[in-house]
């Protein structure tokens, strides 16, 4: 990571407005629980999955001055496939037990002034996307990240990545750059972003195996449009150059565009609130690199999958909600798979 620190160094230099150092760092604990009653059924030659998970993370963030912040983070999950965040605390079904870790995940140097804004190491996903079609939010890859506020109204951010190969290692080297634009007309405000990946692919990964041994450049856009309660968003992708995936693999070029809209109501916000969201997805193999995909939805379709998507959840309190989700979704190419997974959930954040 030497090579990351140099680069944010250079970065800061160009932006240094640094106020004093604070004699001692004003230190805020955080972090939150989330408990998960959890029923996946309709598998194709596998048994029904019914179980009670947890995830459980706990952060500190050391605010130095009005610049520079220090945050670490440790989480729950299966550190060596990070896009599994939870525990499994009970089995109701027969089924395998998964491994059970608790690590670091993220652990990141931020800068931020009137205009700049910088990240380095292990950094949250920090690019405006309405859902984690692309990117698994619980993947915090080692990162250099800056964002650049043009006005108001508009940024311009990029980074280099190295998304991770289990705990410790990476795979591949990705650049993503992302332009940002919002604005309001009348009652109803907006958001456009447009963006771009480029990712190099690498052979021979330990654990994140699918899809990283193929090159993938893909073009982007999260719109999103909120009229008092509701809210339209949607993530569209199309890949290009995927000559490489077609070749070594067969994969049919025809699968190269993603799209989900999701349409939300309400808030929580404030006590007594709801907020409720269906959404639809369909989501080819070659639009996504398959291992950094989401997998909220079902756990064996991260790409070549469509179906539905929907949430329901009520603030208890500022900290505390509860809620429902239904996923129903089909593979449409190749070995056919099919999840429809039930979640009853209670999270509390601090």
């Amino acid at each position: 990571m030497i090579k990351l620190q140099s680069i944010l160094i250079i970065l800061l230099a160009t932006s240094w407005q640094v106020s004093p150092v604070n004699a001692a760092p004003e230190i805020t604990p955080f972090g939150s629980s989330l408990l998960r009653y959890e029923n996946e059924t309709q598998f194709v030659n596998k048994p029904v999955r019914e179980r009670i998970r947890v995830i459980l993370n706990a952060g500190v963030k050391l605010k130095f001055n009005d610049n520079f912040t220090l945050v670490g983070r440790v989480s729950t999950g299966v550190k060596n496939k990070q896009n599994i965040p939870t525990l499994t605390i009970k089995r109701l079904t027969t089924q395998p037990q998964p491994d059970s870790d608790v690590y670091f995940d993220q652990v990141y140097l931020k800068y931020k002034n009137k205009d700049w804004q910088f990240a380095l190491n292990r950094v949250p996903w920090k690019f405006a996307a309405n859902t984690d079609t692309f990117w698994d939010r619980h993947l915090n890859p080692y990162t250099v990240f800056s964002q650049y506020n043009v006005s108001e109204n508009q940024s311009i951010s990029a980074a280099y990545i190295k998304p991770l190969d289990g705990s410790n290692q990476s795979v591949g080297n990705m650049i993503v750059g992302q332009y940002q634009l919002r604005g309001k007309v009348d009652e109803t405000s907006w958001e456009f972003a447009p963006w771009i990946v480029d990712y190099s692919e690498q052979n021979q990964a330990q654990f994140a195996v699918r899809d990283t041994q193929f090159d993938h450049r893909s073009v982007r856009v999260a719109i999103a449009a909120k009229y008092g309660l509701w809210k339209l968003d949607i993530d569209y992708g199309y890949a290009f150059d995927i000559d490489q995936a077609i070749e070594q693999s067969g994969l049919d070029s025809n699968q190269n565009t993603s799209g989900v809209f999701q349409l939300n109501y309400g808030n929580l916000k404030s006590e007594g609130y709801w907020q409720w969201h269906i959404r639809y997805m369909h989501v080819e193999r070659i639009s996504v690199i398959t291992e950094f995909a989401q997998n909220a939805i079902a756990a064996a379709l991260t790409s070549n999958f469509k179906g539905w998507d929907s949430r329901l959840r009520y603030s208890v309190s500022p900290s505390i909600w509860v809620g429902t989700r239904l996923s129903k979704v089909s593979s449409f190419v190749g070995d056919f798979k099919n999840s429809h997974r039930f979640r009853i959930e209670a999270r509390l954040e601090v």
